[in-house]
């Protein structure tokens, strides 16, 4: 799976780093996501306990 990805970066020159761009992509746009939904279900969690 990543000797494609990287074959891929490499022959669209999509990045200069290589799979370095798709470990990094992979890695912060779905953890950003959970962290940011964590929050939301936390914050209104913390809301309807307060009322």
């Amino acid at each position: 799976m990543l000797e494609i990805l990287g074959s891929i970066a490499q022959a669209s020159n999509l990045s200069p780093i290589g799979i370095d761009w798709w470990i990094i992509l992979g890695g912060w746009i779905p953890g950003f996501l959970g962290l940011a939904l964590a929050f939301v279900i936390w914050a209104r969690s913390r809301r309807d306990g307060d009322e």
